[in-house]
């Protein structure tokens, strides 16, 4: 008896941890309202063609080519 309670409340708290699990993914800011995932990297180009300080829009591209967030080719028609 007292072991098919720990069997059940153990099946119970994995059926909790997956359902939290499932709605905090969605819940967070990686999705749009729609549903659909936003695009990380169309909003860096987008953010780096508003800047207008040439030397903070260098550092930023500098330090996306970096970290591999835009290739050379989209840094050279940013510098442009």
């Amino acid at each position: 008896m007292y072991r098919n309670k720990i069997i059940f409340l153990l099946f119970f708290i994995i059926i909790v941890a997956i359902i939290l699990g499932i709605y905090i993914s969605k819940s967070s800011y990686i999705y749009q309202g729609d549903g659909n995932i936003q695009d990380a990297h169309k909003e860096l180009i987008e953010h780096i063609e508003n800047i207008n300080d040439i030397n903070e829009r260098k550092n930023i591209i500098d330090f996306s080519l970096q970290y591999n967030l835009i290739s050379e080719e989209e840094s050279r028609e940013l510098l442009n």
